[in-house]
């Protein structure tokens, strides 16, 4: 384990660097740097994130239930540090600091997958600016997330814990090649 701006690599030696909804807490011009010296020729650097965002479908239920994700991402987002910027623009500003000629930033990619409510919650308490949120008042922290609880059971009724929910959400990625 090493910090992304100085990997204990030799120089001309990876065939591909990935960095999965990561790169946005790096020092972004450090880590294009070291990406640079430690590709080989026609080596590969794929950083890819997730749009902090998203909309829930379930039968007739679906506005309401993207409305309390909304709010969700409203309160969490003023929590945030300085890299919910780099989320929010797609990763554009990890793209122009890369120094590589052939590049690549694809955004708004359409991913579907389900969840049950307790695991959207679980998602809610894993992302990095609630558990800010958690550091600063865990008491506001938690009773956000009770009453984030309570309006998606109210929405979905009592069987709210077994029903699988539709999630969309866009992810978007930079794709670069040394020469």
């Amino acid at each position: 384990v090493a910090p992304a701006e100085k990997l204990p690599i030799e120089n001309d030696s990876v065939d591909l660097l990935n960095a999965g909804l990561a790169a946005h807490f790096f020092r972004v011009d450090e880590f294009a740097s070291e990406a640079v010296r430690v590709l080989k020729k026609k080596g590969c650097l794929a950083v890819h994130g997730l749009y902090p965002a998203c909309d829930i479908e379930y039968k007739d239920l679906s506005h309401d239930l993207t409305v309390v994700m909304s709010e969700v991402w409203k309160i969490l987002y003023q929590h945030a540090d300085k890299s919910k910027d780099h989320l929010l623009c797609q990763y554009e500003s990890i793209y122009e600091v890369i120094p590589l000629k052939d590049k690549q930033l694809i955004t708004d990619i359409p991913v579907k997958f389900q969840m049950s409510f307790p695991e959207i919650i679980e998602f809610i308490q894993a992302v990095y600016m609630f558990q800010i949120f958690l550091e600063k008042d865990v008491k506001k922290a938690e009773q956000f997330l009770k009453q984030i609880e309570k309006r998606f059971q109210d929405i979905l009724g009592e069987n709210a814990d077994s029903v699988r929910l539709n999630v969309n959400v866009k992810h978007y990625c930079v794709l670069a090649r040394k020469d």
